[in-house]
């Protein structure tokens, strides 16, 4: 079955072509060129069609295939171009001007169905295929500049015929109309092009985030299969359910906030069992609602940090205290470790500058990341509004 998708420009540049077929035979009509009258029939048979076509179809509950538009465009090509030939024969006895509009015209006519005649069509029935048109941009231009010099140039010659001071007007309203859709085009453009290399840096960053945070739980789990098995066992099972989040519900874009919970409990729980010595672990949470959605593996960097810099180099008296509250559109999640003050701090490394651009794509100005570091105590803060 073919399926046939519905071009909503259609109607526009129908109506749009019958209003200047009206208008062309106004001004024809005006200068004795008996031809304006085909014109003011040919735009009326085309709102008939219009009408007739898309009651049939509204009655069928049909649409109009790509085939179907494109022998519509070679149809209005050939009777187009009839009208034009005909008003360039007749101008010629009445304004020799028309009939350089009118052979102008034809030409643009003629490389416009050039085009259109000679593309060709992919096996399957409706679908055009994808190939490069021959119709360049700078023909429109071309056209749109010729175009406003012979209103110029027969604007003295035709001073005291009101119909072609309302030609002008609506060639200027036209080029005005042009120039605006161009650059809302272009601006969208970029737009759409930021937005979609943000997006491509994003999921870039998060990639990063699984290797960063399970090639430093290998290499402590190495040094523990020899010394206790049974535990080690437990620790890969672990470990496991947190690569299976972090590959599947890491890469996507938004996770609900028990989910990330849940991660933060189980990384606790794998490190408890891990170690060997005594570490104070507190988690208090205050969420008001635990299906808020936020972005995928957004603490986990503070939290591995903590351990890292602290617990891992502390042989007693180690904590890491974590504290999250969440109201219905806020977070504020804040983590407190003490480290040894004899070791030499290390420069910032790259889990919290993948984290701070990430929160610049995802969250820009409504987040604040802070941290304060005395003595022998480090601390961060992440709030985030407006989710």
């Amino acid at each position: 079955m073919t399926t046939a998708i519905e071009n909503y420009n259609r109607p526009l540049v129908g109506l749009g072509l019958s209003f200047l077929l009206m208008v062309s035979s106004l001004i024809l009509m005006e200068f004795g060129i008996e031809s304006g009258l085909l014109f003011m029939m040919t735009a009326i048979a085309n709102l008939l069609y219009l009408t007739i076509v898309w009651f049939i179809n509204k009655r069928a509950n049909r649409v109009i295939t790509p085939s179907w538009r494109q022998k519509e465009i070679r149809v209005a090509v050939l009777i187009l171009g009839a009208l034009f030939l005909i008003g360039a024969i007749e101008s010629y006895f009445h304004a020799i001007i028309f009939v350089i509009i009118f052979v102008e015209l034809l030409f643009f006519l003629f490389v416009f169905g050039y085009d259109q005649f000679t593309q060709t069509t992919n096996a399957t029935p409706g679908v055009m295929e994808n190939e490069k048109s021959r119709f360049s941009p700078w023909m429109y231009w071309l056209f749109i500049i010729g175009n406003g010099l012979l209103l110029i140039i027969g604007e003295d010659y035709f001073t005291d015929k009101d119909q072609f001071g309302v030609a002008i007007l609506l060639y200027f309203c036209s080029l005005f109309f042009l120039f605006t859709r161009w650059f809302f085009k272009q601006a969208r453009f970029l737009l759409n092009l930021k937005t979609e290399k943000n997006r491509t840096e994003l999921q870039h960053l998060q990639s990063q985030v699984n290797p960063h945070f399970f090639f430093n739980m290998l290499n402590n789990l190495y040094g523990l299969v020899d010394k206790d098995t049974k535990k080690a066992q437990q620790l890969i099972l672990k470990l496991s359910d947190m690569m299976r989040y972090s590959i599947y519900d890491g890469q996507k874009e938004r996770v609900s906030l028990a989910e990330e919970v849940d991660y933060l409990r189980n990384y606790l729980d794998l490190h408890q069992m891990r170690y060997h010595k005594k570490i104070d672990l507190k988690f208090e949470t205050e969420i008001e609602d635990d299906q808020l959605q936020l972005m995928p593996l957004l603490f986990i960097i503070l939290v591995e940090n903590a351990f890292k810099h602290g617990v891992e180099n502390l042989r007693a008296n180690a904590y890491v205290h974590l504290s999250l509250k969440a109201t219905a559109n806020s977070i504020a999640f804040s983590v407190e470790n003490n480290f040894d003050e004899e070791e030499v701090s290390t420069p910032t490394g790259l889990g919290l500058r993948n984290l701070k651009r990430r929160l610049e794509l995802v969250y820009p100005k409504k987040h604040n990341l802070s941290t304060l570091k005395t003595a022998n105590t480090y601390r961060a803060v992440l709030t985030i509004d407006q989710l």
